[in-house]
């Protein structure tokens, strides 16, 4: 049950693709321009997993109103055709179902994350332990996160583009939180090489941290089962990943702040974030 989310994506992606030019043979073959309706259902949801790897966006609407929109007024179209034009095309009515069907799984079911209540992770209370290690290999504990505002952030990896999105959208707000006193740690459970990477990519002090073998996700309840998009064990990542999520903590590592992302296209704003430590300092000076 834990890997159909990851074979659907993996599967829906490639079945999109195939169908963007499927309709260009059977118009070739058969002169049926009624075909084109489902070359454009089928290029809308391509054209928006390339917006997500392009555009620097860690957020969209909730259930893709326009586009869901677009969808079901192209399958209207063909399903016009399928009764109303030349010869009764069935096989435009199955592929333009087929890909709204796609289209409604990806958005209502795949986009939303199995998110329980998370007892362990209350705010108020202090940060549980935590094993998680550097990119050398270095074991890291809860004592690395002592006298800072320190703000946990928990991404799928590498191969997510809202993550990428996310963390890219963090960088451009680092000196405030640094000027807060605070710091920054991206969490994954990647291979190592894959976060040294992705530091690489930023000339500032973000703190990238490892949990290799989810024990840590496992503890705070943020695991994700089959999570990670199939095929993807063939770059070096696990089938299992973490839920994003982020944690902020106090100086004593009192939790001020949770976000779970209920829906993998919508995360917080780093202005959200950065204003949660304002007004934890506020309240503490008693402003």
């Amino acid at each position: 049950m834990h890997r159909l989310k990851s074979i659907f994506i993996s599967v829906y992606l490639t079945y999109t693709v195939a169908l963007v030019g499927l309709p260009v043979w059977y118009i070739i073959q058969e002169h049926n321009y009624y075909w084109v309706l489902v070359g454009i259902l089928h290029l809308v949801p391509l054209l928006f997993f390339l917006a997500l790897m392009i555009l620097p966006t860690p957020r969209t609407s909730e259930e893709l109103e326009l586009l869901t929109f677009l969808e079901i007024v192209l399958l209207i179209f063909i399903i016009s055709a399928t009764f109303f034009g030349f010869n009764h095309n069935y096989q435009l009515l199955f592929y333009g179902l087929a890909g709204i069907l796609g289209w409604l799984l990806y958005v209502y079911w795949y986009s939303v994350l199995p998110r329980n209540p998370n007892p362990q992770i209350q705010v108020e209370d202090n940060l549980p332990p935590v094993v998680l290690e550097d990119l050398t290999g270095k074991r890291v504990d809860n004592s690395f996160f002592d006298g800072n505002y320190n703000l946990l952030m928990f991404f799928r990896g590498n191969w997510c583009p809202l993550c990428m999105a996310q963390i890219n959208e963090m960088s451009t707000r680092y000196q405030k939180f640094e000027d807060l006193g605070g710091k920054i740690y991206l969490i994954s459970a990647q291979p190592s090489g894959h976060s040294r990477h992705l530091s690489k990519k930023y000339d500032i002090p973000f703190h990238f941290l490892v949990d290799p073998e989810l024990e840590t996700a496992k503890k705070l309840g943020l695991i994700h089962r089959g999570g990670t998009p199939l095929g993807m064990e063939l770059l070096g990542y696990k089938s299992d990943t973490v839920l994003p999520s982020v944690i902020i903590t106090d100086q004593r590592q009192k939790i001020i702040f949770f976000d779970q992302s209920y829906n993998y296209r919508i995360r917080p704003k780093p202005q959200s974030f950065l204003n949660i430590i304002i007004n934890h300092q506020s309240k503490k000076s008693g402003l």
